[in-house]
C-alpha cells in the first residue's frame, strides 16, 4: 500500500503491514522476512469491499506479490520491469517489443502493460512450481540475452552511470517479497494516470498519460479486460521456460 492521506502532494509511505484497527474481515496473511527477522502482516485484497477500504485508507497505489496466498514462495508470474533511462516512454515500448518478440520465440505466453509512469511491465504468467529466485534467474538470462542481441541498447548494470541512455530490465523484481505495481492501479501523479494493459500493437502510439482514472472505465468498455485469460495462459513452469532460454542461447 503506498498511502496519501493529505494527497500526493503531502506526505506519504509505503506501507506492508496491516494498520492497526483493520477491520476483522479484511483477510490478512503472515509471512516471515528472514532480511527482516520479523513476520510482516499483508493484506489480501480479494473483494470489491477490501479495495473499497484501501482507497478509504488513503491507498492511491497498489502493489502486489508475484505469488499467492496458497503458497508465497512459489512464483506464478515472471517480470520484465522496463525502465527507460531516457526517461521515454517509446524507449520503454521498445524494450517491452524486444521482450515480447523473444517471448514469442521461446512460444511462451505474456501480457503487457504500462507502469503509469514512464516504463513498461511485461508479465509471464508461469505454474507456480518453482522459487522466486528460479523466475529472477529466467529473467536475468533473457535480458543477457537480449544484451547480445541488442548491443548498446539493454543495460545490465545496477550503476546508474553504466545505464545512462539505456533500457534497464530490473530482474531483481522478480526476488521473494519485491512487488510490482497492480494493473488496473491508480499512480501518484497529477493526471491520475492507471497502469493499464495493453495490446501489442498499440505500443507505437500508446502514452501512459493517456490511460487515466477519468477514462479507464471507457477503455474498458471498449477493449474488455485484456488480462482476463492471464492465470489460464499459465501453460509453463519457470524451469521449462529456462530450459528453452537456455537451448535459444546456446
Amino acid at each position: 500500500m503506498v498511502r496519501y492521506p493529505d494527497g500526493i502532494e503531502g506526505e506519504h509511505w509505503f506501507q506492508k503491514d496491516a494498520p492497526a484497527g483493520a477491520p476483522e474481515w479484511i483477510r490478512t496473511i503472515h509471512v516471515t522476512h528472514e532480511a527482516e527477522s520479523r513476520e510482516i502482516r499483508y493484506v489480501v485484497c480479494n473483494d470489491l469491499a477490501a479495495l473499497v477500504w484501501l482507497a478509504q485508507m488513503a491507498t492511491v497505489e497498489i502493489h502486489t506479490w508475484s505469488a499467492s496466498v496458497a503458497d508465497v514462495t512459489k512464483a506464478d508470474l515472471a517480470v520484465f520491469d522496463i525502465d527507460p533511462q531516457t526517461g521515454k516512454f517509446e524507449d520503454a515500448a521498445d524494450g517491452a517489443r524486444m521482450v515480447g518478440d523473444l517471448l514469442d520465440e521461446l512460444g511462451i505466453k505474456h501480457h503487457l502493460k504500462t507502469t503509469g509512469k514512464r516504463g513498461a511491465h511485461v508479465f509471464v504468467p508461469v505454474r507456480p512450481d518453482e522459487t522466486h529466485a528460479a523466475a529472477r534467474d529466467f529473467v536475468h538470462d533473457a535480458v543477457k540475452l537480449l544484451d547480445r542481441r541488442h548491443p548498446g541498447v539493454i543495460a545490465l548494470s545496477y550503476s546508474k552511470s553504466r545505464r545512462t541512455g539505456r533500457i534497464f530490465v530490473d530482474y531483481a523484481q522478480n526476488s521473494f517479497g519485491k512487488t510490482n505495481v497492480a494493473p488496473y492501479s491508480l499512480r501518484a501523479s497529477a493526471d491520475g494516470t492507471v497502469s493499464t494493459p495493453l495490446r501489442r500493437d498499440e505500443l507505437s502510439r500508446a502514452d501512459p498519460r493517456d490511460y487515466r482514472l477519468d477514462n479507464i472505465t471507457r477503455r474498458l468498455a471498449r477493449t474488455g479486460d485484456l488480462w482476463g485469460n492471464l492465470r489460464r495462459d499459465a501453460e509453463i513452469g519457470i524451469g521449462e521456460a529456462h530450459d528453452r532460454l537456455r537451448k535459444l542461447s546456446a
